[in-house]
């Protein structure tokens, strides 16, 4: 197996959860990576944590006018608003 296909394993293990970083490279064994920034600025390139629900969330769901939320968030207070 590649590193970038562990780091992918990783990736996908915490898109769609509220899992920690630390817990997912714990479960892979793969703490080495918490400072390792090749795999960091794919992380980023992929996924974000969201602020308000603390899930992971693949990039294309981050609000493109508030960039620490999901979309999902920023239309729930919208909501809320109206």
């Amino acid at each position: 197996m590649t590193p970038e296909t562990k780091w992918q394993e990783i990736i996908d293990f915490l898109t769609g959860s509220s899992g920690s970083l630390d817990n997912a490279l714990a479960v892979f064994g793969a703490e080495d990576l918490q400072d390792h920034d090749p795999f960091l600025v794919t992380l980023g390139e992929q996924i974000f944590l969201c602020d308000t629900c603390g899930w992971q969330c693949p990039l294309e769901e981050q609000n493109m006018s508030d960039e620490l939320h999901c979309n999902d968030c920023c239309d729930h207070a919208l909501d809320e608003e109206e």
